[in-house]
């Protein structure tokens, strides 16, 4: 996405650029997070669980549909699954950290700084993480 940032007097053309895409990201994980959690008035365990579990639930099979559908070429889809599955991981350990008690309504910052080892956590199942965490290079 172009962003435009700034247009001389003269207005013939725009000085612009494709930044990093960290903003467009922050927006899409808040508008899902606005979506995924309906209408919940106060983020507590019950409802982070609830929430996690919608997110396990609808990206995948969002992302299933548009490969079966064509909208996805056969060349990236590996990469596209492998994206989804980081993707997820990061926006939940986001939401495991949540202050409960807050209101829900409240934005999110999907945008701040996660530990790896919940990263991990989040992405390896639990019968394996111990073992992924104890291994050395």
């Amino acid at each position: 996405m172009r962003t435009v940032y700034s247009v001389p007097q003269h207005r013939q053309y725009p000085h612009g650029g494709y930044p990093s895409e960290p903003f467009l990201a922050e927006a899409a994980a808040r508008a899902m997070f606005d979506i995924i959690k309906e209408s919940e008035s106060k983020v507590t365990e019950k409802t982070i669980k609830e929430i996690i579990g919608k997110y396990k639930n609808i990206v995948p099979s969002a992302v299933t549909a548009w490969c079966q559908r064509g909208l996805i070429d056969k060349g990236i889809r590996g990469e596209l699954v492998a994206r989804t599955l980081c993707t997820l991981a990061h926006d939940i350990s986001i939401l495991k950290m949540l202050p409960l008690g807050i209101a829900a309504d409240r934005h999110v910052s999907f945008s701040k700084m996660i530990p790896v080892v919940e990263f991990l956590s989040t992405l390896i199942s639990k019968e394996w993480i111990s073992k992924v965490l104890k291994a050395r290079p």
